[in-house]
């Protein structure tokens, strides 16, 4: 029985095993240690940019102009139109770069590369920087002549973390193969857009990846520059170094840009506040019970203090956010309010037109509850970012209009003490959600309804959000209803 139970037990551990080893299901088993998991990697398939005559030179065919070695003991030098780097077997030195004096955010290039007589390994970095050690880091396309592994295409992070796409998958033969000569010439087309690199290789589809800014910040773009690996005598050409500036998302706080919208995508409001003494509101918060509403998801307190609506939050993050809903949906309308923090201070937002996510698993829900889906208001405490009366989509995909534009400057500033009362107005109408701050014009947002269906209205809810304690104050909340 014992032997049974212990043979049970091994079988179950070599299950588990597997499981586990499935789940990075990386083709190349050989390579698996520096191998990306596969469900972290999204497949290319887009077609390789056409090259034509938008692109600029990046190399004048003579000499180094326009160049620097910035690192290493390899040999750069042009030649016949081409630029050549020649390795040596110094393994005390750090890889060696050739980079462009000028930097680039947002582009495609194209290059052709070819191994002379040693073979080596090199790549191509791209909005690439000095760390502080003086050494180069950023995103490395690779360029390589181990015919097993074969990753030329692949993404690498020099001095920020290894690798971050690797060519590992079954679905990546092709790519895999798209070198068939090294002392041939191959192309290399790369597209850096708005944190997105792609590479193709002979056209054939490679890499596709949201390059992870903790890794290493590429927001305001790098120099290009082109690799010789330190430790190896090798001799790598490069020539028809072409290059396509793309339109930078131009967004005022860098600090926040990653979490921001375009600004090509964001109108401005320019609109100035529904007059809130006209006819036409109803109270939808009689200032003494929360008679007409309903706590649709969340573990917050809802109560009504000194004619306020309160929402106290906590620090249980294994829940949804909580929401306070209306019971009544809404689909033109203007709502104005006064809202106010407490202490501590937290975030918040108002959902218009809104939904519970019928996505949610049962499993979910018995844990966590309902969630709810929508446009949202934003209403928040971060004076860096100071979003309040953005608009952010409550699980469909997060910021759908920020203030991260210069002309935001007036919306960003609306709010000057949190813990004064502030008014907000919305005014949705149609597919037009604008907002409002203490007057201030915020949003002016078409609301796309594929990304969510408000499109014959729902409930307005307020929020407490999740992960921390909180206390937001809503008073005099009133509405229009509009044709």
């Amino acid at each position: 029985m014992n032997i049974k139970i212990a043979l049970f037990s091994l079988s179950s551990l070599l299950l588990a095993a597997g499981f586990l080893h499935a789940q990075k299901q990386v083709y190349q088993s050989q390579f698996e240690r520096s191998a990306v998991d596969d469900n972290k990697m999204k497949l290319n398939r887009d077609k390789e940019p056409k090259i034509d005559d938008s692109f600029k030179p990046l190399f004048n065919g003579k000499n180094l102009n326009g160049w620097h070695q910035a690192t290493g003991t390899a040999k750069f030098f042009a030649k016949d139109g081409e630029i050549i780097g020649i390795g040596n077997n110094d393994k005390d030195v750090p890889n060696s770069f050739l980079a462009t004096d000028k930097t680039y955010t947002n582009f495609i290039l194209s290059l052709e590369f070819k191994w002379g007589e040693h073979l080596g390994n090199s790549g191509v970095m791209i909005c690439a920087g000095m760390d502080g050690k003086g050494l180069v880091a950023g995103p490395q396309i690779e360029i390589e002549t181990n015919p097993e592994r074969a990753w030329t295409g692949g993404v690498y992070g020099e001095r920020c973390g290894a690798w971050k796409y690797s060519l590992s998958r079954k679905e990546h033969d092709a790519a895999r193969a798209a070198v068939s000569e090294f002392r041939d010439w191959n192309r290399l087309v790369i597209k850096c857009d708005n944190e997105r690199i792609l590479t193709w290789v002979n056209g054939v589809p490679c890499a596709n990846l949201d390059w992870p800014q903790g890794a290493f910040n590429i927001l305001d773009g790098g120099f290009i520059a082109l690799q010789v690996h330190a430790g190896g005598a090798s001799e790598i050409r490069f020539r028809n170094i072409l290059i396509k500036e793309l339109p930078v998302k131009s967004v005022f706080q860098k600090k926040f840009r990653k979490g921001a919208v375009a600004d090509e995508n964001m109108k401005l409001n320019s609109d100035k506040e529904p007059n809130l003494s006209a006819g036409g509101f109803k109270k939808i918060f009689d200032g003494k019970t929360l008679k007409g509403w309903r706590k649709v998801s969340g573990t917050a307190e809802w109560s009504v203090e000194d004619g306020a609506i309160k929402g106290v939050g906590n620090n249980d993050k294994n829940v949804f956010n909580s929401f306070l809903a209306t019971e009544k949906n809404y689909k033109n309308f203007i709502l104005t309010f006064k809202y106010k923090w407490g202490e501590p201070l937290g975030n918040s937002g108002v959902m218009v037109r809104a939904a519970l996510d019928e996505k949610v698993s049962a499993k979910e829900r018995e844990l966590k509850g309902d969630a709810v889906k929508g446009p949202q208001i934003e209403i928040e405490t971060n004076p860096e970012r100071a979003w309040t009366g953005g608009v952010y989509g409550e699980r469909c995909g997060a910021w759908k209009y920020s203030l991260s534009r210069k002309e935001h400057d007036a919306a960003r500033a609306a709010v000057s003490e949190f813990r004064d009362w502030n008014r907000m107005t919305i005014m949705c109408r149609g597919d037009s959600i604008k907002t409002w701050v203490n007057g201030v014009p915020c949003a002016n947002l078409d609301w796309n309804n594929s990304w969510f269906d408000a499109s014959n209205g729902g409930f307005i809810a307020f929020q407490v959000h999740a992960g921390g304690v909180s206390r937001i104050f809503i008073k005099d909340v009133k509405i229009k209803e509009l044709r």
